[in-house]
């Protein structure tokens, strides 16, 4: 049973909906920095003074940081992925081509969570004997 063209637009249109309510849910996090004067040389005489949010120290530390931030972005898009496919078989109806789609997106992210979470593992147990 093909997919009628109506039903893909909706379902593309609902996923750039999702997409962009995605994005917003992160706008609050960006911060702008305001610059009150005093010409550039007193813009990066401010910038000495400012420490990094991410990590205080050395080398390791930061590859630490980076490990954990890497593997729960990946677990994110894991989970949203997931949703996709969800959504995938729902707008589908029933039809076969997208019932397999949504199952191989399905599996692919099974997968790739397992192999995140495996990381993550193996990242926190050398954490924690080092």
């Amino acid at each position: 049973m093909p997919v009628d063209m109506s039903l893909r637009r909706q379902f593309q249109r609902l996923l750039g909906w999702m997409l962009l309510g995605i994005s917003m849910s992160f706008a609050p996090l960006a911060r702008a920095a305001v610059f009150d004067g005093g010409a550039l040389k007193a813009g990066f005489d401010s910038l000495i003074g400012i420490q990094s949010p991410v990590v205080q120290g050395d080398l390791r530390s930061l590859l630490i940081a980076f490990a954990r931030a890497a593997t729960g972005m990946l677990g994110l898009l894991g989970v949203i992925s997931l949703v996709i496919a969800g959504i995938y078989l729902i707008v589908g109806m029933g039809s076969d081509t997208s019932r397999e789609t949504a199952k191989r997106i399905a599996l692919y992210t099974i997968v790739g969570l397992l192999i995140v979470s495996t990381a993550r593992l193996i990242v926190e147990t050398t954490i924690a004997l080092a």
